[in-house]
């Protein structure tokens, strides 16, 4: 019989070198994919001290939103845990506001945080338990994908760490918004995202793969979703510009268009509760009356995702002084490179 050969050369036996070195290779990933795992799980539960010592009992408090958004995005999930595991037609019809239907979607569902808080919901029937372990596993999950991604572009754990700690060090994260909404610590799947676009999307699996990414990620906020697709679209398009790239850069359109449309479906929900109350925004509590103008200073305060931390600004200022040692080391063509990207 002919012998039978796959892309990377002849089959080979179950128990040659080759197998061997490929199942040593991925038990030693796992092995590092999990060190890496633990070790910002202490990071993180170190720097939202006492946090861990309260989990099935307090909620964290950084900002006064976290006095009720955290508790909206608990009922969201519990609710939806519940029906999901019981009666799955009434996931949208939630215990408030009777008889409206479609109750849910008042509020910001949060669907992306099913797989993280519903386990332990569902085990447990503490929300407070499973929301501050949806906070935290995101957290740390989101910190890790930023490590491995940064490993895989660069080789060095320091330049990783550094890119995982900016992330924790962000105000935003771990000081301000997150902990008022933990659906916004669910940005593990950014990274990848990040990983996969960085090339051109040329076959079938890699943008399976991109997609599945961009619509989990999405699914967690359309806040998030917003932000998300039309970077990637405008990724894809500037490629297309680029005659070289046009074949390739195909890929990653009709991948960012596809989940577009999955995403828009799964938000088209919130049509349903327009248009059987138009005139929902008037109800509101938060419909003042009060007319005011947002000064530009304000993107700078604590609250905003673009306020820079200290840890931030200093990197800034190392990174600035190092710059006049390039002219005493040997020429990198890489170092040009990444001092473009990091201005």
């Amino acid at each position: 019989m002919p012998e039978r050969r796959s892309n990377d050369g002849p089959e080979q036996p179950p128990h040659s070198p080759l197998h061997r070195s490929r199942g040593a290779d991925l038990g030693r990933a796992v092995g590092i994919g999990v060190a890496t795992c633990l070790f910002y799980t202490a990071l993180v539960l170190g720097l939202t001290w006492p946090l861990a010592t309260k989990i099935s009992s307090d909620l964290p408090m950084t900002a006064p939103a976290c006095r009720f958004d955290s508790s909206l995005v608990a009922w969201a999930l519990a609710h939806q845990t519940q029906a999901l595991t019981s009666e799955p037609s009434r996931l949208l019809d939630a215990g408030i506001y009777h008889p409206a239907p479609n109750a849910l979607l008042y509020g910001e569902a949060a669907f992306g945080g099913l797989p993280f808080f519903g386990p332990a919901f569902w085990s447990t029937g503490n929300p407070t338990l499973a929301i501050n372990l949806t906070f935290l596993a995101g957290v740390v999950l989101t910190a890790a994908a930023i490590h491995a991604v940064l490993w895989s572009w660069t080789g060095s754990t320091l330049a990783s760490f550094l890119g995982a700690w900016t992330f924790l060090m962000t105000r935003w994260t771990l000081w301000s918004w997150v902990p008022c909404a933990p659906n916004y610590a669910l940005l593990p799947y950014f990274p990848f995202i990040v990983f996969l676009a960085a090339r051109p999307v040329a076959n079938r699996l890699r943008s399976l793969g991109l997609g599945m990414l961009v619509f989990l990620q999405g699914s967690s906020s359309v806040y998030v979703a917003g932000a998300l697709l039309p970077t990637l679209g405008l990724l894809g398009f500037g490629r297309w510009l680029q005659g070289g790239l046009r074949r390739t850069s195909s890929g990653l359109l009709v991948t960012t268009l596809v989940s577009a449309l999955a995403l828009a479906g799964l938000y088209s929900l919130y049509l349903l509760v327009r248009m059987e109350n138009p005139d929902l925004t008037r109800q509101s509590i938060w419909a003042f009356r009060l007319q005011t103008t947002t000064l530009p200073r304000g993107i700078f305060q604590p609250i905003r995702p673009t306020a820079l931390p200290i840890a931030a600004l200093l990197s800034i200022a190392l990174g600035l002084l190092s710059l006049p040692l390039r002219r005493f080391r040997s020429a990198n063509p890489a170092s040009g490179t990444a001092w473009l990207h990091a201005t």
